[in-house]
């Protein structure tokens, strides 16, 4: 049994991701630190934030709603452009719809609403039960992990750079 955010399952991970992309991102991050750049990654709750760079803990950012919001929209994305665009009503050849009387679509609208509720509605932490979320088994979810990984991997290297131009 999984307790605790579905998110929260995902730290671990992003981090060792961060931290062991390449060599070359090895090499760069530990220039950082001798240079008193820290690589260490601090996890905000609360309202929403988007990432930043501390320059004052040396730390990078990164915000609990903000990276739910993410992986909502990851998973939404991957789903619509994989198997709900092979199954859409073409009507012409440039334009198709997606069937309204799907269940899996109605799903991924209720995780939509989710996600977009991070932004402004304080009562929005608890992940909805029954709606797809990180810590599910399914490839699909593992498929959408890795995506998510990656793609805060980039941010945070993006805040990384921040950080050093401020040193430079």
């Amino acid at each position: 049994m999984v307790t605790g955010h579905p998110i929260e399952q995902l730290y671990d991970r992003l981090t060792s991701t961060f931290e062991n992309t390449s060599e070359v991102a090895n090499i760069r991050l530990s220039s950082y630190n001798q240079a008193q750049l820290s690589r260490n990654i601090r996890i905000e709750t609360g309202g929403f934030g988007t990432p930043y760079s501390d320059h004052q803990r040396n730390e990078i950012v990164l915000n609990k709603r903000f990276l739910t919001l993410c992986w909502c929209i990851v998973y939404i994305v991957m789903e619509v452009a994989g198997e709900k665009m092979e199954q859409a009503i073409k009507l012409s050849e440039n334009y198709s719809v997606l069937d309204s009387s799907d269940p899996e679509l109605a799903e991924l609208d209720l995780l939509f609403d989710f996600a977009m509720s991070l932004k402004s509605d304080e009562r929005a932490d608890n992940w909805p039960s029954g709606l797809p979320d990180p810590t599910d088994s399914a490839y699909k979810i593992m498929v959408a992990n890795a995506i998510f990984i990656d793609a805060m991997s980039y941010i945070m290297y993006h805040e990384v750079a921040h950080r050093q131009r401020t040193l430079g």
